[in-house]
């Protein structure tokens, strides 16, 4: 699926493809050792995802005992052109994002992104989930969330300095991609699994617990990027299921949503409010800023406003997003 998009993503060499073990296969005397975690880290073009965008994601799936089963990297358009400054930091040009899928595109077209679900492991957690939490299903199947930053900072006390760049130093970790910048997103990738695997082993050394929830407790994400972790397996396929029938159809140029002025105001829990816009522009719909006697339909969600009023003075049809799902499945069984 999508094989369009992703045809520009990236497995670098340095990492090793195995089959993710079973449960009954995992050996060893430590639970964290023979856990899987998901190892993540993004470059954007710049540090507030209010405003700034994904330019690359890379992860990959790895045991605590420093095993790696899977990984990959691609490049994301951010949706913004790439400043000066941002490239100088990790040497990602607007060349090497044009026409490359947006994150929303990036993290669906890559299911080992968040299937199966297991812990996330990050350096600097916060930053990478103030863009990743943008993507419902990402932060829904990626929990608890565990920082080496944190645990860094709490176990290797006479270290000067706790970026990724000083601890390769301090703790000797070998650069599997000389020939990438300092920082590139594959490369901070390669380097956490060897800093997780490491610290774990510190962990362990000073009598702390074997335990993967230990870790989320005490060098979790303090971010408040919860949505999607409340969401229940029936909410998450429903989300997944109309994002992939978007994203399909659009690549097929089916859009049964063509003709629609559709507003969205409020919270919603299925979708951020980036995956909703794209649903409703995949499906061919106008997404509109303002309601006004021309909107055909509102998405509303918590927290609605003055949207909603507005809406329900004019008599637009209001909509939660199960009667957006069901709107999308009539217009597609009618063929619209």
């Amino acid at each position: 699926m999508l094989k369009r998009l992703f045809g520009r993503q990236r497995t670098r060499a340095g990492f090793q493809r195995k089959p993710l073990p079973t449960r009954g296969q995992l050996l060893g005397s430590s639970r964290l050792f023979d856990q899987l975690f998901r190892i993540v880290d993004v470059e954007t073009t710049g540090l507030n995802p209010q405003w700034d965008g994904v330019c690359e994601i890379a992860y990959a799936i790895v045991r605590g005992d420093g095993t790696i089963f899977n990984s990959g990297s691609t490049f994301v358009h951010p949706g913004k052109s790439i400043p000066a400054s941002a490239e100088a930091v990790h040497g990602i040009r607007n060349e090497d994002v044009a026409g490359m899928p947006t994150l929303v595109e990036a993290v669906y077209g890559i299911p080992e992104l968040y299937e199966p679900p297991l812990p996330l492991v990050a350096h600097g957690m916060d930053f990478d989930l103030g863009f990743l939490s943008r993507i419902r299903i990402f932060v829904a199947n990626n929990s608890p969330c565990i920082c080496t930053l944190q645990i860094a900072r709490d176990l290797l006390p006479g270290v000067h300095q706790y970026d990724l760049v000083s601890l390769r130093e301090a703790l000797q970790i070998v650069d599997t991609h000389p020939e990438l910048p300092a920082h590139r997103a594959v490369d901070d990738v390669a380097a956490t699994c060897q800093l997780f695997n490491k610290l774990l082993s510190f962990h362990l050394e000073n009598g702390r617990p074997d335990d993967v929830d230990y870790l989320g407790r005490c060098y979790g994400s303090s971010s408040a990027a919860t949505a999607g972790r409340a969401l229940d397996s029936e909410d998450l396929r429903l989300g997944r299921e109309l994002i992939g029938f978007a994203l399909q159809s659009r690549t097929a140029g089916y859009q049964p949503l063509t003709g629609l002025r559709v507003a969205v105001t409020g919270e919603l829990r299925l979708w951020s409010r980036q995956e909703t816009e794209l649903i409703l522009e995949a499906l061919g719909a106008w997404v509109t800023a303002t309601v006004s006697s021309k909107t055909n339909y509102l998405i509303a969600g918590n927290t609605a406003g003055s949207k909603l009023t507005k809406a329900q003075q004019l008599g637009i049809p209001v909509l939660d997003e199960r009667g957006f799902a069901e709107l999308v499945r009539c217009r597609a069984r009618e063929g619209i």
